[in-house]
């Protein structure tokens, strides 16, 4: 397949790096609901259980031993903190508007956390309430400018302007701190279908993690940080971000938007290079060998030419 070229336009895609489908609530390990009594979870066949039984099961499909062990307790110290989450949100009348579970990289968590449970619904309340302050603002703003919008939108649907989802798979970096990797591949496959209006194709998170070592410097600006930012005191209207990708020891995604540009690198789906993490991937030592190549190949599924921060600079 011949390269999409574009260019691509949102920082802030990445980093919220989620043009993927929403967590189906039947997904194993989903947190379903709690009451007063008990909370319940998805099993393995999307059945509600309680969580000793979720985690048992867990286990086994992880090939681990379902018994006492330091591996259980982790997870069950990750389950006891989503069910007191989901019990200070009912007893303050709230619900989260997203699914919670867990997956493989919880067992591995040493369970601390920055804030409680009542914490932690507390700043999920006043973001909620800011978020409706924000929405109440623009409607009366938009109202005022007398402009016409569709009433719902859906990038995961053919609900948008595309008539076509854009989103791909959702992809996990499991142990790996390789979540920069996946914010580049993710914004800039939804880049190329925006733009290209091509159909949606997953990039390789592993090209970025083999590939990029750019180390930089850049400056970005955060308009909504005015006044300061409930859970993040440290973020500032202006801030500079000095990092060099180091593979599974983290990276930031800007400087893999510059290596992808700059390099002109043809960029890999994931079905040709497969993530594997920090090791050598399993795929074709003639796609290895392109991987790094600046030069546009027969399999590259995309590249970029540019790219620029577009939300962030002003909140007009």
């Amino acid at each position: 397949m011949a390269p999409a070229w574009t260019t691509l336009l949102a920082l802030t895609a990445a980093v919220a790096s989620s043009m993927t489908q929403a967590q189906d609530p039947s997904t194993f390990g989903t947190l379903l609901s709690c009451d007063d009594a008990r909370c319940l979870w998805a099993d393995r066949d999307g059945i509600p259980v309680s969580s000793d039984t979720m985690v048992t099961q867990f286990l086994q499909e992880e090939g681990m031993d379902a018994g006492p062990s330091e591996f259980r307790r982790r997870m069950e110290t990750h389950v006891d903190y989503l069910e007191q989450m989901h019990q200070h949100a009912a007893g303050r009348d709230w619900a989260f508007s997203y699914a919670m579970g867990v997956n493989s990289r919880h067992l591995y968590h040493d369970g601390s956390r920055m804030l409680s449970p009542a914490d932690f619904v507390q700043q999920e309340l006043q973001a909620a309430r800011r978020q409706q302050q924000r929405r109440l603002t623009e409607q009366r703003r938009l109202a005022n400018a007398a402009l016409s919008l569709r009433e719902t939108l859906d990038w995961c649907s053919t609900d948008n302007p595309q008539n076509q989802s854009i989103c791909t798979g959702v992809k996990s970096q499991n142990q790996c701190g390789s979540c920069w990797a996946f914010a580049a591949a993710d914004a800039i496959e939804t880049a190329v279908v925006v733009n290209a209006g091509t159909t949606p194709r997953s990039l390789s998170p592993q090209q970025f993690l083999e590939c990029s070592s750019r180390e930089m410097t850049a400056t970005f600006d955060y308009c909504w940080a005015d006044g300061g930012v409930d859970g993040s005191s440290w973020l500032l209207t202006k801030m500079i971000w000095g990092s060099r990708n180091n593979a599974c020891n983290g990276g930031m995604t800007h400087a893999a938007f510059a290596d992808a540009a700059q390099l002109h690198w043809s960029l890999l789906s994931q079905l040709d290079l497969p993530y594997n993490e920090e090791d050598t991937s399993q795929a074709s030592a003639a796609t290895l060998a392109n991987a790094c190549d600046n030069s546009s190949t027969d399999i590259a599924a995309a590249s970029i030419s540019g790219w620029e921060q577009v939300a962030g600079p002003s909140c007009d």
